[in-house]
């Protein structure tokens, strides 16, 4: 949790990767089945407790909410 704070572009870095992935796999199933499908996974990152979230609301858009949105745009 520390590299929230200390190692911001370490994040950015690696969910930069995570994105670029899934976006040339939503082409690819795109490609494959067109608008067929229903539902799809595209990340496995848990931001939270059964108690609350791990960090603040503005951490996120910071950190993941401009890459979420990203892959949301490709997936619409």
């Amino acid at each position: 949790m520390a590299a929230h704070v200390i190692h911001q572009g370490y994040i950015h870095a690696v969910f930069e990767e995570q994105t670029q992935n899934t976006i040339a796999n939503l082409k690819l199933y795109k490609q494959a089945v067109g608008d067929k499908i229903c539902a799809i996974f595209m990340s496995g990152t848990d931001f939270g407790t059964q108690r609350g979230e791990l960090f603040s609301v503005e951490m996120f858009r910071e950190l993941y909410l401009p890459y979420y949105k990203r892959m949301k745009r490709l997936g619409a």
